[in-house]
């Protein structure tokens, strides 16, 4: 026994902080009193006996009562043997053992094979206490990687929740400014349309004073009619200056109501070619100028989209162009 406490002692100290060394000591401490408390109380040790060996500071001094509560030393002669300890943790550890030398050959006698029925009993407590602390440092390490796994895991989430975060804003930016783009057209068609009127009323107003002057002014035909046919009753005048008026008014209404159309349907156009091409950075300058005389030629965005493509030259555009008209 004194061989395997020595071999204890002398084992050499790892370099560990003193934090982690702290835990490490506690940690291995609570393991022991566990398992020495399970073995007691196998045994039938009283609690007492229990306690005051859980209260014992030195973990060395503390197995080796552990060892002769085991043996079946009363408690009042392990507190009397504790009480005249002294000197080092190895020698209070030495005096103990002898005291449970001469308590044991006292006890059963100095027989051999007693002696080997107690070394065996010491060995096997020994594993026992060896492979619980196996079972704790495995455990130990398992919940090491369960909480770095559960750490890992969540740092994922997060991120993957950061990502989905900034997709989203990205997409409500976008409609936002979707929306302020129509907006903007709406505002534009209402001025056009504001204009457009402004527009006609003038041109109705300007008909209708011409109207006015040429109904005053009595022409050569009016003054060669009899007197009858000149005394028209002044409903049928009113009547017939109104069909004049309407006739003329309403070709003029459609001719601005088509520049309207045309007006915003250009705008839009312009919009879109300017979003699909000239905005995308991947045509060249020579591409962009080729797209836009085609727009300036007539041809729609939607026509230009059928053969435009930042992948082919001017050239075979042109002649893709020239296939699509056929």
């Amino acid at each position: 026994m004194e061989e395997n406490t020595k071999k204890k002692e002398n084992r050499p100290e790892e370099p560990v902080s003193t934090a982690e060394g702290k835990n490490g000591e506690a940690l291995e401490k609570l393991t022991a009193q566990k398992h020495h408390r399970a073995v007691l109380s196998w045994l039938h040790i009283s609690g007492e006996t229990v306690q005051f060996l859980e209260k014992i500071p030195d973990g060395l001094v503390c197995e080796c009562l552990y060892f002769c509560a085991i043996d079946g030393m009363p408690l009042q002669e392990i507190q009397k043997m504790f009480s005249r300890l002294k000197g080092t943790s190895r020698e209070k550890a030495n005096i103990i053992l002898e005291e449970r030398k001469r308590y044991l050959q006292k006890l059963y006698g100095e027989t051999a094979e007693i002696g080997k029925q107690i070394d065996e009993l010491y060995q096997e407590v020994k594993q026992v206490f060896s492979e619980s602390q196996k079972v704790q440092k495995s455990v130990e390490q398992h919940m090491t990687y369960t909480l770095e796994m559960q750490k890992t895991l969540l740092e994922e989430q997060k991120e993957s929740n950061k990502i989905a975060l900034s997709s989203k804003d990205e997409v409500i930016q976008e409609k936002e400014k979707q929306i302020q783009r129509l907006e903007q057209d709406v505002k534009s068609l209402q001025e056009t349309e504001t204009s457009l009127r402004e527009e006609n009323r003038q041109i109705q107003q300007k008909l209708l004073e011409k109207k006015t002057e040429k109904s005053a002014a009595p022409t050569e035909k009016e003054e060669t009619l009899l007197p009858q046919e000149r005394e028209t009753p002044a409903s049928q005048k009113s009547e017939k200056r109104a069909d004049v008026h309407k006739e003329q008014v309403e070709p003029t209404y459609r001719n601005g109501f088509r520049k309207f159309f045309r007006k915003s349907r250009r705008e839009k156009e312009s919009r879109e070619f300017i979003e699909t091409f000239l905005g995308d950075k991947e045509y060249s300058q020579e591409q962009r100028e080729y797209l836009l005389q085609c727009l300036e030629e007539g041809d729609s965005v939607r026509k230009i989209q059928q053969f435009a493509s930042p992948k082919l030259t001017v050239e075979q555009m042109e002649r893709m162009r020239k296939l699509n008209s056929r």
